[in-house]
């Protein structure tokens, strides 16, 4: 039921540039099926909602979300940022697709 909701929904969205971005966690063999796999589903979702091709594929093969990193911020105090790459250099996209949407 919630599928249908959510496909509803997109279905009435068209962007003008989508993009994919794909992440598993754990590839031991470095293979990347998972993120092919999701790519899959990623087109043949764009497809059945009539959206044009994708802009950009951001792919994050065996990149964990927990990734971190300490940080030790101006004022002493310690925080932990995530590496995650390429949805980081999603941002800019992501930022410009809605200041003009």
């Amino acid at each position: 039921m919630a599928i249908n909701l959510l496909h509803d929904h997109l279905a009435t969205y068209a962007p003008k540039r989508p993009g994919a971005h794909l992440r598993i966690s754990s590839d031991r063999f470095g293979l990347e099926a998972g993120v092919d796999r999701q790519l899959e589903d990623a087109q043949a979702t764009r497809v059945r909602l009539q959206w044009g091709p994708f802009a950009k594929v951001y792919r994050e093969n065996d990149t964990s979300a927990f990734k971190k990193r300490k940080v030790i911020k101006p004022d002493g105090s310690i925080d932990w940022i995530v590496l995650r790459p390429e949805f980081v250099s999603s941002w800019p996209t992501l930022r410009t697709a809605s200041s003009t949407a």
